[in-house]
């Protein structure tokens, strides 16, 4: 009884010393307009530390070709020679497969984290994940037996590379003042707008036949645009402004001073 006992614990842990094989895709960011690798990692064909060695591999996984552009395979294994692997990336349908097969009928031992191959791809711009299709990666041992496996899929970001810095003289010291072009027989053919930050009382009005040259106070607006800004004001201060529509430019620009001239204050961020 003891010796039932003591065969079915060597079978047991028989059984369960030999690990399953696992293939993994990256997951990594990388600058369009870039070439990558992607390195194919296995693990558990370590014969020597409780897996099986292989000798067949059918490896197929899927990515986006708007993402990812299929260049070719490099960095083989050392341990596998490159000449008896098939390959081939399709930049229609987005599908790479590597098919291998040992020419001796051998099964040879790869220590866990070998990489067996890099694919390279071309990054264009988003995120592609790589995906193992339906019932891959396979493999088999020397008498072509199935090997328990499975994939873990990788995913690539196409990221553009952000800005080496940062804004200068950030800040909310800027006014932006928006109208509603006036209407009429008449229409203007633009508009002056002055500021003071004292008060309305001096903003003095433009004269007719006088243009008025853009400054820090003035601005002229052609009809249509309808905004403008007033920038490198000071924190925290009280502004005041007015606008005058005219027509005409040069010595003949006439200005509209009579009836209530438009007004508003606005104050500027700390």
């Amino acid at each position: 009884m003891k010796n039932l006992i003591l065969l079915f614990v060597l079978v047991v842990l028989s059984i369960a010393s030999y690990a399953d094989i696992v293939v993994t895709l990256p997951t990594t960011t990388a600058t369009p307009g870039t070439t990558i690798n992607v390195p194919v990692v296995i693990t558990g064909a370590d014969a020597g530390n409780g897996g099986t060695a292989i000798a067949m591999s059918d490896i197929r996984f899927t990515f986006i070709t708007s993402v990812l552009t299929y260049t070719g395979v490099t960095n083989f294994s050392p341990l596998m020679n490159p000449a008896d692997w098939l390959y081939n990336g399709n930049n229609t349908n987005g599908l790479f497969a590597g098919n291998w097969i040992e020419p001796n009928e051998n099964a040879i031992s790869l220590p866990d984290g070998t990489t067996l191959f890099e694919v390279q791809f071309t990054v264009v711009q988003g995120i592609s994940a790589l995906s193992f299709v339906s019932g891959y990666p396979v493999f088999a041992d020397a008498a072509y037996n199935p090997i328990t496996s499975s994939g873990i899929n990788g995913l690539i970001t196409g990221k553009i590379a952000e800005p080496s810095n940062f804004a200068t003289n950030f800040s909310a010291h800027n006014i932006i003042l928006n109208w509603t072009d006036a209407t009429g027989e008449l229409a203007p053919n633009g508009y002056l707008i002055r500021m003071s930050d004292q008060g309305f009382p001096y903003i003095t009005n433009p004269v007719d036949g006088t243009p008025v040259a853009d400054s820090q106070t003035d601005k002229n607006v052609s009809t249509g645009i309808q905004q403008t800004i007033f920038s490198g004001l000071t924190p925290n201060t009280v502004y005041y402004f007015k606008i005058f529509p005219y027509r005409g430019t040069g010595s003949i620009i006439d200005y509209k001073t009579d009836g209530t001239i438009p007004e508003i204050q606005l104050s500027t961020a700390e």
